[in-house]
This record gives structure tokens, sequence and C-alpha cells, in this order.
């Protein structure tokens, strides 16, 4: 069925719903955004309405357009000053289901309409790896910090760089330059106000980890957060994986808001190799080690993976290709990888050897923060190649 190429805003998502017959499955009602919120998809086809909707519900669709597909191109939403057009260029496919609940406002120029998307034009079948940025707090201020020297104690501590501008500088420029789907990190106390700057000035644009609790993570989505990371708190104090805290965790804000921080560190060969999730600034090693049987067990209760190679996190000196290429084998929810990026050409690397699987994110080297290897414009212009 062919809907016309021009209506009213507001009429238009009765349409599709009484048209293409529409799913609709439950979450956790102490989701936080309450809003809908209207993407659209770009191709060289169609640009066409998805609706978002409220805070009991989340999109379903057929395999070729699912739900993880929208969670790995979610970090492309940005803030428009001005309403999308509305009106469809073409045919709306028929194949294509989207929610029957939460409506957009009446008026395309509503306050609530306020987040888009131009999806590229490569299909969502057809992986691509992202440049997401980042945001490191130590002491309330942005710093880079060479991986497994922070402690509790503060000794020892390898700084590459200490920035004079405020945590919300970087968060404007993310969100000027469109790049979504970045992290926010307390490395410790006294970051809080200058994380609450940070998702201030890039709403609904960055997601936030260090600390965080099933007490505090309904609080940053409220900050403006699109996803709370956890780590330490799926532990207890001896490092044994914690089911039920991850089950609490997934209770107060749902599964599409928690990213699960699974940072690791070298295994020694002769204690069989491979990587083991470390906690507590990467100070202590945890019994959970980093495989697909992992990765499998977990899936169900996120919505992407972050994991740094805390062995090479700040160096400089390449990236672990090795464990690049385990998380692009398996491939089966969003994941993103940090550490030791020196170059543009490692995120050319990270896609080839992750299928495009695996996003990457690059600290020391940018210069942003005060590092010489990488361009931070170039990263941005790598992030839009399919625009």
């Amino acid at each position: 069925m062919f809907l016309p190429q021009k209506f009213d805003c507001h009429i238009r998502p009765l349409l599709l719903c009484g048209i293409l017959g529409l799913g609709v499955q439950r979450r956790g009602a102490s989701q936080k955004n309450n809003h809908p919120r209207v993407i659209w998809q770009k191709s060289t086809e169609v640009l066409m309405p998805v609706t978002l909707c409220q805070q009991d519900t989340f999109v379903t669709q057929e395999a070729r357009f699912h739900r993880e597909a929208l969670s790995r191109f979610q970090n492309l939403w940005f803030s428009s000053k001005s309403p999308p057009p509305c009106r469809l260029t073409t045919a709306m496919p028929p194949s294509i289901r989207v929610c029957a609940a939460g409506f957009p406002p009446e008026r395309c120029d509503s306050s609530s309409l306020s987040q888009t998307a131009f999806m590229p034009s490569r299909r969502p079948d057809q992986p691509f790896t992202r440049f997401r940025p980042c945001i490191d707090l130590h002491e309330g201020r942005v710093k880079q910090i060479v991986g497994g020297t922070l402690t509790d104690h503060g000794g020892g501590l390898e700084t590459n760089f200490v920035s004079d501008r405020p945590a919300e500088w970087f968060a404007d420029r993310y969100r000027m330059d469109d790049l979504r789907g970045g992290h926010v990190i307390l490395l410790g106390s006294g970051n809080t106000a200058a994380a609450q700057a940070a998702l201030a000035a890039y709403r609904d644009g960055l997601q936030v980890g260090g600390g965080i609790t099933a007490e505090t993570a309904g609080d940053w989505l409220s900050a403006g957060a699109t996803h709370v990371i956890a780590t330490s708190f799926l532990f207890d104090a001896d490092g044994h994986f914690q089911e039920d805290r991850l089950a609490e965790l997934v209770s107060e804000v749902g599964w599409e808001q928690l990213v699960i921080d699974l940072s690791c560190r070298t295994r020694p060969a002769e204690e069989g190799g491979g990587w083991v999730v470390a906690m507590r600034q990467w100070q202590q090693r945890t019994n959970l080690e980093v495989t697909h049987d992992t990765l499998d067990a977990l899936a169900g209760s996120c919505a992407e993976f972050l994991i740094h190679a805390a062995d090479v996190e700040g160096r400089c000196q390449g990236i672990d290709t090795s464990l690049v290429r385990l998380l692009g084998s398996w491939g089966k929810k969003p994941v993103t990888y940090a550490g030791g990026a020196r170059s543009l050409e490692d995120l050319h690397l990270v896609e080839q050897i992750s299928g495009g699987r695996v996003d990457l994110t690059i600290g020391s080297a940018l210069d942003i923060f005060g590092g010489s290897l990488v361009k931070y414009a170039e990263c941005v212009e790598f992030n839009h190649r399919f625009d």
C-alpha cells in the first residue's frame, strides 16, 4: 500500500498504525525518558519516519531492520534546531513496522520533537565501524590517563593530558559534530558536577559510567545520559560476578539503556591466556573472562558493551588486534573498543578485522586531547563518510 507523499505530521502516525499492523513490547516502567522521538531513515530510495515510543514501549520490527540495528545507529542522532520535513519523499515500504504507542506531538516544531537522525545509505545488515568520542574526568577535570596507573591512593598516576577546558566544551563539540554514543567516565570522586555539565551540554547524546549503581542510574538518565555504564557494581569485593546486581540494574533502567563495561587485562600465557575483566580502576581482576560465552550470557541484559584494553590504554602503541578480532567475530550487539589507538588508520584496521562490528574510541592520540597522531576533524569525517 502506498501513502501520499505529503500529509500532516500529526495525522501520519495514525495512518501508519492503521495501515501497517504494529507490534509493541513492554520494558521497564522506571524508564526516565518519557517523550516520543522521531528518527528518519535516509537511504538512496526513501526518507521515512520511524517512531521511538514512550516510556513503556520500544520498537519491534522485522529482522532486516531490527532493534539491534536501531541501537547500532543510535549515535547518529543529533539535536535539530529546525524540524524535519513533514512529508515522505517516496512510498513507505509496507514491510516496515513501527510501534503503536507514543505518537509524536501534533506540531512538527514541538520541543519534544528534537531528536532526529539521518542514517547512512548503507543498509543496517552491512555493519561499519564508527569513531566514538570520550570525556574522561579525574578530580573534576578532563584528562587522559595511562590505563592501569590510577589507584585508590593516587600513587604512580601517569597522565598524558590535562585540559584547561571544561567537560561541557568537549560535549558541545561532539554535539555540533553530530557524534553520538560517546562516553563520559568518572574516574574517582569529585567528578559529579563536571559530568552533569557535560550531559547538560549534550543532552541525550552521551553515555555515563564510573561508580554507577542501581540507586544512582536513574538520576544519571534524568541528567541527560542516553545510557549508564556498569562495571564494578556488578562484582562483589572479591571480584565475583553478581547476577542479582545486574538484574537490579535492568529492573531499574531497562536493558535498552544499560551498557556493560567488560574492560579487561591480558592473562599471562602460563595461566591460559585470553582476557579477564578488571574492576576498581582496572587494578583488580575478576572471575569473568572476555569470551563469546560471556558476551552471549550478558547480551540479553544490555544494549551495548564497552571494552577498554587496560594494558594498552593511553599508551598510543597500537590496539589489541586479537581482542578486537574476538569481539568482531561475535558481533551480536554493538561493541565499543578503547585502548592503544594511535592513528586514523586504526579506525580502518578495526573495521577490517572486526567486519565493521566494533567501534573505536581514540583518546590520548587525538589533537583535542593534546595528541599529535590523530586529527579530531578526520575522525568526524570518518563517521560521516556514508552521509
